[in-house]
């Protein structure tokens, strides 16, 4: 911990402590927000845990996390899905990550949880329902009403609704609701 990384901690709005869920990232997370606490920098509490690398197979989950490190844990998660990762950090174009991967659903609701993006930014980013996606066999389903067929672009609530230009256009992720 140097100083120019406590004047960034102490003078920030919202601190996010990323970790994994295993017991040396857990111990190491803890004894930082100690430090911090210690030099009177952020308090345990006003600090916020995101778990990254999660499974559901992992024994040490977000709310041993919370318990063990004192802060609070973010909803999200980021889930441990390096095989869908891996060609675009390879490739350096994580913009490219497809909508569907849970690891671009999961960092899009961490922002909105974190307020950083709107709510419906957030779910136009790969966070729609279900219904709205094309079945993997390319069949598309029937639609109730007249109008656009679930999935096609146009059809409301569709993350393909952007347009031509798709989600990372040149308006991308930060055009206005």
């Amino acid at each position: 911990m140097q100083s120019a990384n406590a004047a960034a901690v102490e003078l920030s709005d919202t601190a996010l402590l990323v970790t994994t869920p295993d017991v040396i990232c857990v111990r190491a997370a803890k004894r930082l927000v100690r430090l911090w606490d210690r030099l009177q920098i952020r308090k345990a509490e006003d600090t916020t845990t995101v778990v990254n690398r999660l499974t559901r197979n992992t024994e040490i989950q977000p709310p041993l996390v919370g318990k063990a490190t004192g802060t609070r844990v973010a909803r999200t998660s980021v889930p441990a899905a390096f095989k869908e990762l891996q060609p675009y950090v390879d490739a350096g174009r994580m913009q490219d990550l497809d909508a569907r991967s849970a690891v671009r659903q999961a960092l899009w609701a961490l922002a909105g949880e974190l307020g950083l993006v709107d709510a419906p930014a957030a779910a136009r980013q790969g966070r729609g329902s279900h219904r709205a996606r094309t079945p993997l066999s390319g069949r598309r389903r029937k639609a109730l009403t007249a109008g656009p067929a679930a999935g096609e672009p146009g059809a409301p609530g569709v993350p393909g609704a952007q347009g031509a230009a798709g989600a990372f256009g040149p308006a991308g992720p930060y055009e206005e609701g």
